[in-house]
């Protein structure tokens, strides 16, 4: 609401779009209405939040990765660009059931060469096995380019980066689960970035261990 002094509104009274404009004593009033905007809830409106909801928590699940695999010290700009590359990756259908194999799911993105990386689950030891090839130089793959495993646990919503190796020679390391993770329910990735943090490859879908 605004009270003001004007000879161009001066006893003006009535209603022009969403304002109306009236006397209140020897002051002008005006006054804007507040519409409620009705929440439309259309089939395609209702798909679309739901992929939304769907890859948002994915994204808050991942967020601990993203930085490093999108080469950002900005979670928010990580977390825009998980969005951007995996919300076509969500499908929903007419019954609003979500199909999403998040193996698929890019946790990182840029100019670089895919790594060749392997993992295997101990599930009796409670640990993962990582593997990775040497790779010969090319374009797009350097010999001190840094090789990472990210570990995701899907029934807490946890994640981990484990840095490995480089592509100069091939390499195994070994990284011991979370005690309170379930190791019948992870989904692993790798990636590679440059020594300097600055580029980064798309995101190899190395395994998915869920039962």
């Amino acid at each position: 609401m605004a009270i003001f002094e004007s000879t161009i509104f001066e006893n003006l009274s009535g209603t022009v779009g969403n304002v109306t404009s009236y006397k209140l004593k020897d002051k002008q009033v005006a006054r804007a209405k507040i519409f409620s905007r009705k929440d439309a809830k259309t089939l395609q409106q209702l798909k679309q939040r739901t992929r939304m909801k769907t890859i948002s928590l994915f994204k808050h699940h991942l967020t601990p990765i993203l930085p490093s695999g999108f080469c950002t010290s900005s979670r928010k700009d990580a977390s825009n660009r998980f969005l951007a590359l995996n919300m076509g990756k969500v499908e929903v259908d007419d019954e609003l059931n979500v199909t999403i194999d998040p193996l698929q799911l890019a946790i990182s993105d840029g100019p670089l060469a895919l790594p060749v990386i392997e993992a295997e689950i101990d599930h009796a030891g409670h640990r993962i096995i990582f593997q990775w090839k040497k790779q010969p130089l090319m374009p797009y793959m350097y010999k001190n380019d840094c090789l990472h495993g990210a570990i995701y646990e899907t029934q807490m919503g946890r994640s981990r980066k484990v840095i490995l190796g480089t592509r100069a020679e091939a390499g195994e390391t070994t990284w011991e689960l979370p005690k309170d993770w379930d190791s019948h329910h992870l989904v692993i990735y790798g990636f590679a970035t440059t020594a300097d943090g600055q580029k980064s490859s798309p995101t190899l879908g190395v395994l998915k261990s869920e039962e």
